[in-house]
């Protein structure tokens, strides 16, 4: 079996809560919300803040 600890999954969803228990990384504190990769931390790695004009009219999807 492969060690998991160095799997990343990608996920795109506009209002992630990153301050929610499942996302929160307690080890390494909040993640920047710069776009920038951020290998030290174990749950999001990079956020990147995008919405556009089409988000608050048509709303929003998930993506993995």
């Amino acid at each position: 079996m492969r060690d998991m600890k160095s799997q990343v999954v990608a996920c795109s969803d506009t209002g992630v809560d990153v301050d929610n228990c499942y996302f929160w990384d307690s080890k390494n504190g909040p993640i920047n919300k710069n776009n920038y990769l951020e290998k030290n931390q174990r749950k999001i790695v990079q956020y990147d803040a995008y919405t556009d004009s089409t988000d608050y009219e048509l709303g929003h999807g998930t993506h993995v």
